[in-house]
């Protein structure tokens, strides 16, 4: 605990004593959601489709501020507007961009977009960063996911994937081996909405489509 203490006022100290800030990419035709570096100093950047835009999902940033679709081939080219055919292979509503210790990129696609789940399109990518390719795709329709199933955001293990369900509320874990997907927690009060927390954002309360608060589950990891 007093090193997490030590840690965040080093944090602080660093920021009051250099308080500049850098930008190194814009788009104002996207909403932003997530950001992951590798260690070989790539960056990506993750777009959701929350409100059914047409949008790129995941997209490579480059030195001079370029944003570049990626990977290649069809999995940015998911339009809600139309009947696309194989959202299986194509990234529907990225909610997180996460690397890994081996420069693997991996991008959480919660499936569904206006609290309508796209049929079999929730899942977990990984692409290989030496070959800039999907090297696997780990779907989680075995657990036949409930409506209002939103998977989030996503942590790397040695053989496992941890996610968070911030629709309902649980813990979704995939074995990186086998494929074997897992929903944990979905009746723990860890993974639920606490009332009276009301989320604000710029100093205003977040509003459903109802006018009421926004009751959000666990969100982040």
């Amino acid at each position: 605990m007093l090193q997490n203490v030590f840690l965040w006022l080093l944090i602080c100290l660093k920021v009051i004593a250099d308080d500049r800030l850098i930008e190194v990419a814009r788009s104002s035709d996207y909403q932003w959601n997530g950001i992951a570096l590798t260690k070989s100093k790539r960056m990506f950047a993750g777009f959701p489709r929350a409100l059914g835009d047409v949008t790129i999902s995941v997209a490579e940033i480059s030195p001079n501020n370029i944003l570049t679709p990626f990977p290649g081939g069809e999995w940015n080219t998911f339009n809600p507007t139309t009947s696309s055919a194989n959202p299986e292979n194509r990234f529907v509503n990225v909610n997180a961009v996460f690397t890994d210790s081996h420069d693997n990129l991996w991008v959480v696609d919660a499936g569904m977009i206006r609290n309508q789940t796209i049929r079999n399109s929730a899942k977990l990518v990984k692409i290989n960063l030496q070959t800039n390719t999907v090297e696997r795709v780990y779907y989680v329709s075995s657990i036949n996911p409930p409506e209002g199933f939103a998977l989030n955001d996503v942590r790397i293990g040695s053989h496992h994937a941890f996610l968070t369900e911030s629709g309902l509320g649980s813990v979704v874990i995939i074995n990186l081996d086998n494929g074997q997907v897992r929903r944990v927690l979905q009746t723990h009060p860890s993974t639920k909405f606490v009332d009276p927390t009301v989320v604000r954002m710029e100093g205003r309360a977040v509003l459903d489509e109802k006018g009421q608060p926004k009751r959000m589950p666990n969100n982040n990891l």
